[in-house]
């Protein structure tokens, strides 16, 4: 850990990787948290760098509040009554105009290879 103490000996500074360590978040996220402002984060050269105590706070404050369920996909509305899906698939149902669709009505039938 970099640790760099000012005069009063309370400035320390972690590097990127280490801040990921601390968050617990992989490398490349900490360093796009950081270029976009999203953890506090000081650019020194080519280098970012974060101030312990300010991650520390930081965390403190945020704790909780971006704690949102997982959005989920809504359900697709039920097929209209009397339609069998899967039968739909596999073709048990015919396109003909008396059939109403529902997978018995063909399914009942003999099949043409079948002999009696």
């Amino acid at each position: 850990m970099v640790r760099n103490e000012g005069l009063d000996g309370t400035m320390k500074l972690l590097t990127i990787e280490e801040t990921a360590k601390v968050l617990g978040i992989n490398l490349f996220t900490a360093y796009r948290y950081a270029r976009t402002g999203k953890i506090p984060a000081v650019r020194v050269g080519r280098n970012w760098r974060v101030m312990e105590e300010t991650l520390e706070e930081w965390l403190k404050n945020k704790a909780g509040k971006d704690a949102k369920p997982w959005p989920r996909r809504k359900a697709k509305p039920p097929e209209p009554s009397g339609r069998d899906p899967l039968a739909r698939v596999i073709g048990c149902v015919g396109s003909s105009a008396e059939s109403d669709g529902l997978a018995t009505d063909q399914m009942d039938l003999p099949y043409e290879g079948d002999r009696e």
